[in-house]
């Protein structure tokens, strides 16, 4: 399996839509959360109050929290009829995605078996239903964003 990872617009988008707390606070769901939108869900280090991280060690959990988003993506794409379809912004905007609906929700839904049968033009219509946190639509602006990026053709640099 090829190992694909997030690319640079991912990652500013992502960045961008979590924003940077250097201390606890409760996200939009009541979780507590710290850094670049990191969770005890996602594991270590553990949010607990009264902790406070630097911006540097935000990118290092960011970027250990990405990767079992990666890995499972990836393992996703290389079963789909045409792994090569799947363009690098696409990856990026569906890690952005799940980053924010988790992996229970994520792999429970739609959204993988459309990457499976290789039904890439159905996958931002799914990506627009996860708009809600703590029982109010609050994501649709999030989610035009990442469905934004999952649309633009890659640049090469």
């Amino acid at each position: 399996m090829k190992l694909r990872k997030i690319n640079a617009a991912g990652l500013d988008l992502l960045m961008k839509l979590e924003g940077f707390r250097s201390t606890p606070y409760p996200c939009s769901a009541g979780v507590r959360t710290i850094g670049y939108g990191h969770t005890s869900a996602a594991g270590c280090p553990y949010v607990r109050e009264g902790m406070k991280i630097t911006k540097k060690r935000g990118m290092e959990i960011l970027m250990n929290d990405l990767k079992p988003i990666e890995y499972t993506l990836s393992e996703l794409m290389e079963q789909s009829p045409d792994p090569s379809a799947f363009t690098d912004n696409m990856f990026s905007a569906l890690a952005c995605f799940l980053f924010n609906v988790g992996d229970t929700n994520f792999l429970g839904g739609s959204i993988p078996g459309l990457i499976m049968r290789g039904e890439i033009g159905e996958i931002p219509r799914f990506m627009k239903m996860y708009k809600n946190a703590g029982g109010k639509p609050i994501l649709v602006s999030r989610r035009a964003k990442e469905v934004d990026l999952f649309l633009a053709p890659d640049t090469t640099k």
